[in-house]
Formats: structure tokens, C-alpha cells, sequence
């Protein structure tokens, strides 16, 4: 990898039903964002160890195809996903 590349590393828990979602969609996902060493940066679950407590907790709506602002690959990832699906 080049500088200022990221590495995503994605790994199937249980598929979803369904269609996977269309560019434009809207949909909820929950994440654990950690470093490739498992060092803990951020989660939308609660419970989860490390997680400061004035931080908000619960899934966040994202657009998918649409949203720049999301970490670089997750656009895809969610975009191949189906409804119920999990990904470690």
C-alpha cells in the first residue's frame, strides 16, 4: 500500500436476506472501528470495551454510493451487504 492507504479487513458472520441496497439508499448500520493491532478508536454499540460514555450509542443512517465522508472502502462493503447481514 501507498502512502495514505488504508487497509479494510472484512470478514463474513452471517449473510442477510434479501437484496443488497441500491446506490441512493438509505441504510442503518451499527460498526467497531479498530486498528489493524485491535486498538479500539470508535463504535456506535453499546457496550463495547473503551467505549467513552458521552459518546452516542445506536446505528447511524448512511447513503450508500452517496456519502464522501465515510472511511474509504466501507461504501462498498455496506454495498454488497443484505438486510441482517454481519461483517467482523
Amino acid at each position: 500500500l501507498g502512502p495514505g492507504a488504508t487497509c479494510l479487513q472484512i470478514q463474513e458472520l452471517a449473510q442477510g436476506q434479501g437484496p443488497s441496497p441500491a446506490p441512493g439508499d438509505t441504510v442503518l448500520i451499527d460498526y467497531v472501528l479498530r486498528r489493524p493491532n485491535g486498538y479500539f478508536i470508535y463504535s456506535t454499540v453499546e457496550g463495547v470495551s473503551f467505549q467513552p460514555r458521552d459518546i452516542p450509542v445506536g446505528p447511524v443512517a448512511f447513503r450508500v454510493g452517496v456519502d464522501p465522508s465515510w472511511i474509504q472502502g466501507l461504501q462498498e462493503v455496506v454495498a454488497g451487504m443484505r438486510q441482517g447481514g454481519k461483517l467482523s
